[in-house]
């Protein structure tokens, strides 16, 4: 196996998602989590959660599926076309809703049908662009409102890019039925040198390609975007740059001393990376 094909397979590993079951999650989300659960069961509200790209939005919708209260039903819905439909969201919970056939049965009389079941229903819209979002929020509006008439208890969350947040404001409707409004938490640090070392030990990454000053320094240029951390690691293994974030461009961060440009190894040094793996992000020493 050439180094080439070698770092495409670190590369590889480092971009993969992480294992279900295993992801990280900042104490500020869980916080969130308990506001989001809170409003669901208790009120049909709209909530929004905006962040930037690499913040772990989609991770976060996932994981509050995953954690959900047992009295507490989560539908996600996800589009996956440029250019969504009039009724996408609408089409995509209509058979959750019932298992009728009848075409001409209403969403109303589906949503009233359910009112006789108390268990209540977070509706999560995964937007990816503004488009989507703003496509979102009318069909989001009918159905709270259609809610509100059949005597049942569903909330909604859409998950929204950043920038999109302020223009959902431009409708005084939208803005009444708005329970919450946060921007996803940053990783703090702790959670981030782990989802670093994390990334670094997958990968098998030793440290004759990221020194443990590196690996903190990639801690630091991150700025608590995981995304962002990934194209730094990314970059220092020689991905090529690129600007899909909205934070500072991925820097490639140089070996603190010549020693420590990758080369191709010898056994010996292939156990010298296994002894020193586990000390990655330890500080460097005085």
């Amino acid at each position: 196996m050439t180094d080439e094909i070698r770092d495409t397979h670190k590369l590889g590993k480092v971009y993969a998602r992480t294992t279900s079951g295993r992801e990280l999650v900042p104490e500020a989300w869980l916080n969130l989590m308990a506001d989001i659960y809170t409003f669901s069961t208790s009120c049909n509200g709209l909530m929004l959660i905006s962040g930037s790209p690499g913040s772990g939005k989609t991770t976060f919708i996932k994981l509050l599926q995953e954690r959900k209260p047992v009295n507490l039903d989560i539908i996600s819905v996800t589009n996956a076309s440029a250019v969504p439909k009039t009724d996408w969201i609408l089409d995509a919970i209509t058979p959750w809703l019932t298992s009728s056939r009848q075409p001409n049965q209403s969403i109303s009389e589906k949503l009233r049908s359910l009112s006789e079941n108390p268990r209540p229903i977070l509706l999560c819209i995964d937007c990816t662009s503004s488009e989507i979002a703003e496509n979102a929020a009318s069909q989001i509006m009918a159905l709270l409102n259609l809610a509100d008439a059949s005597n049942l208890n569903l909330s909604s969350i859409i998950v929204l890019p950043s920038p999109t947040r302020g223009s959902f404001f431009n409708e005084s409707q939208i803005l009444r039925r708005v329970t919450l409004n946060k921007k996803l938490p940053e990783f703090d640090d702790m959670t981030m040198q782990k989802f670093i070392s994390n990334k670094i030990l997958s990968a098998s990454i030793g440290p004759e390609l990221i020194s443990s000053e590196s690996a903190l320094k990639i801690c630091q240029d991150a700025h608590g975007i995981p995304g962002h951390a990934i194209q730094l690691v990314a970059s220092v293994l020689g991905q090529e740059e690129n600007h899909i974030l909205d934070k500072k461009p991925a820097q490639k961060i140089p070996p603190k001393n010549p020693s420590l440009v990758a080369v191709k190894k010898s056994s010996a040094d292939e156990n010298k990376k296994q002894q020193k793996i586990e000390d990655l992000l330890a500080p460097a020493k005085s």
